[in-house]
């Protein structure tokens, strides 16, 4: 019998950075799995602007917010494209607008590989049961992660002020390279004071993934790098009609 590969879509260009570290490693691992065959990604990059990034990343973006509507056109619009093409599935390499994107694909019946939903599994299999959550000012509001809640982990949030470094430091990202972001030095100040009060870390922002350089190894505490996830839950998608795919890291 002939093994499958399975064609994905991605919504990308929300972060430059994250799109193209998913796009890579994706295509390097479904190679590993299939002996070299390489996976069919449908990429839609979208256009957004500052006052979009500012909305959702320093604030919280409402439902009757511009910027909110205009953001739900731009999925709605992605989502449409793929329809198109005929996939089956839509990945996306952002936690922050998911919760928009999961009621899209709801109605137009696509899957969704969904962020939070598999991250929030990852958690739950470390048997973790306080974490710290850093993520953009919307995520920490919207309920993404709020299921984990329900099975008794407790999520940790930064405080206003450290919360306002991290956002500025993700929008600092999107357009500089992460390395001369002016707000490590102070992140690194603040997991060094709550690092000791949890038992595991959840990068809940794609665009938070190089804070693992940044997480001493010898502080030998778990951590669940959203990204990470996403890419092996799109590997496992791609690659189902592979007996190996199985085997791919959780």
């Amino acid at each position: 019998m002939r093994k499958k590969i399975n064609p994905i879509g991605v919504i990308g260009g929300i972060s430059p950075t994250a799109t193209a570290a998913f796009y890579q490693t994706v295509t390097n691992r479904v190679a590993k799995v299939t002996g070299g065959k390489l996976p069919e990604i449908f990429i839609h990059s979208v256009s957004i602007d500052s006052q979009i990034e500012s909305a959702f990343i320093s604030s919280v973006a409402e439902k009757d917010n511009v910027e909110f509507k205009k953001m739900q056109r731009v999925l709605e619009k992605s989502t449409e494209f793929f329809c198109e093409q005929g996939l089956d599935a839509i990945a996306m390499p952002c936690n922050t607008l998911q919760p928009i994107l999961e009621r899209i694909c709801q109605e137009k019946n696509i899957y969704n590989i969904n962020i939070p939903l598999e991250t929030t599994k990852q958690v739950l299999k470390k048997g973790l049961k306080k974490i710290l959550l850093l993520a953009s000012m919307t995520t920490c509001s919207n309920g993404a992660y709020h299921l984990l809640n329900n099975y008794g982990v407790e999520c940790i949030y930064p405080s206003v002020t450290y919360q306002d470094i991290i956002s500025s430091h993700i929008l600092h990202t999107l357009h500089s390279p992460y390395s001369k972001s002016p707000y490590i030095d102070q992140i690194k100040s603040y997991l060094s004071l709550t690092i000791k009060k949890v038992d595991g870390i959840v990068l809940a922002c794609t665009d938070l993934a190089p804070l693992l350089e940044i997480i001493e190894p010898t502080d030998k505490i778990p951590v669940v790098d959203s990204l990470n996830v996403l890419i092996n839950s799109s590997v496992k998608y791609i690659c189902q009609g592979y007996e190996d795919y199985r085997n791919v890291p959780q």
